[in-house]
């Protein structure tokens, strides 16, 4: 009988906490699912816990599922032994309820982006005087960028994707803005494009 195994994971996406990192999780999603002992992988929407569907007979090999991890700073892998919390999270997965595929990250991805977009927009509002259409178009523009990005490219290293974000989130305001608005972007983009302290 195939069997379901759930393993602790670090993959929260940086730049909004509360979900998982579309762009990290995808190739290790695809890492699993290509290996012969598995039907199947799962992140769980809050990027914590990655569920394997592994076939019949095979041996569950926790270092399979490790080595996809290799490259990923900050991922470590535990599996899930306590019984309750097993059920618990086999019956979300029935469900269906919070869990993607390599084939569904992609939504998580979508939303990071307008999350940054919109941290980033509310970033200049407080720097520059926006007409409220440019306002909206801004925000469209650097979602659409960005999520462009974190559903394309490669993982790469941390500072890469903030790099790749950064030159993301440039471009489409350099569509939008005038020369002083684009020099207030370039400030406001020091802080990056993760959430400050105070900042959602």
């Amino acid at each position: 009988m195939d069997s379901d195994e759930f393993y602790r994971v670090g993959l929260a996406c940086e730049a909004a906490p509360d979900i998982g990192c579309g762009i990290r999780a995808k190739p290790i999603l695809c890492a699993l699912k290509a290996c012969d002992a598995i039907v199947g992988a799962w992140l769980s929407r809050s990027g914590t816990v990655i569920a394997v569907h592994w076939k019949s007979g095979s041996n569950k090999d926790e270092g399979l599922v490790a080595e996809t991890l290799i490259g990923e700073q900050g991922v470590c892998i535990e599996k899930v032994v306590d019984a309750k919390e097993h059920r618990l999270l086999m019956e979300s997965l029935a469900l269906s309820d919070g869990w993607y595929s390599a084939a569904e990250v992609d939504r998580l991805s979508e939303e990071e982006a307008a999350l940054i977009a919109a941290r980033i927009v509310r970033r200049l509002r407080a720097k520059a005087a926006l007409d409220p259409t440019e306002d909206t178009q801004l925000e469209r523009s650097i979602s659409e960028a960005c999520e462009r990005f974190l559903i394309n490219e490669s993982p790469g290293t941390q500072k890469a994707r903030e790099e790749g974000l950064r030159k993301a989130i440039l471009d489409a305001g350099g569509t939008w803005l005038t020369a002083d608005h684009y020099d207030a972007l370039e400030a406001v983009l020091i802080a990056g494009h993760r959430p400050l302290p105070e900042e959602r």
